[in-house]
């Protein structure tokens, strides 16, 4: 196999914005999704045809069931990095 031959893949992804909630359990919630701070931030960043990447699995759940959008992560790192986007 030569390098011609082969296909790299690489994503960039950006920080747009970090906030720190002190009850993370009033923010996103499986039972009743996600609040509206926390969903007014997502929707100023997300735009049709990227892709979420949060810190946790049942936050990838919760938010594309909530919210109709694409989520990826749930094993991206630190906990530090719950929400960001990649185009």
């Amino acid at each position: 196999m030569t390098c011609s031959s082969l296909i790299i893949s690489c994503q960039v992804v950006w920080l747009k914005e970090f906030k720190t909630f002190k009850d993370k359990s009033s923010a996103i919630r499986l039972d009743t999704g996600v609040d509206s701070k926390l969903s007014k931030m997502i929707m100023k960043w997300c735009r049709r045809g990227q892709t979420l990447v949060v810190g946790k699995p049942e936050y990838k759940t919760i938010i594309e069931m909530n919210m109709g959008i694409r989520c990826d992560g749930g094993d991206v790192g630190p906990q530090e990095y719950h929400a960001y986007f990649s185009t």
